[in-house]
């Protein structure tokens, strides 16, 4: 599976393709530092019963990007995620993960306080 990021110069009269990722959901944020985020699931090719949480960044309005230094977490299921920046400028990712071992399915939250360098990850 694929997604396509495209481009608008004309203030979305028309749109061009500008590159296509391997992934699914794909979520975008534009930081408050003008740093743009594409979070997406990634199947994972060594176990494909599981997906990776994923990243790109760009510093430069999406001219190139860059993958996240690696997957923020890995889970069972395919599900969708949730993004959005706080105030002060914290990054939360929230995304649901199956927990084998009381077989339930468990919300998480994937943060950052440093612009996607590091992350940390808490269970609601």
């Amino acid at each position: 599976m694929s997604f396509d990021l495209y481009e608008s110069v004309d203030d979305g009269v028309t749109w061009s393709k500008k590159n296509t990722f391997d992934g699914y959901y794909p979520v975008y944020l534009v930081s408050f530092t003008g740093r743009h985020f594409i979070f997406y699931l990634l199947e994972d090719y060594t176990n494909p019963e599981f997906f990776l949480l994923c990243y790109l960044y760009s510093d430069d309005l999406g001219k190139s990007w860059t993958s996240g230094s690696s997957a923020i977490d890995v889970f069972l299921i395919d599900q969708q995620i949730g993004v959005d920046q706080t105030y002060t400028g914290k990054i939360i990712v929230s995304y649901q993960k199956f927990n084998s071992i009381n077989n339930t399915i468990d919300t998480l939250l994937a943060t950052s306080v440093d612009d996607g360098i590091t992350w940390s990850i808490s269970t609601l």
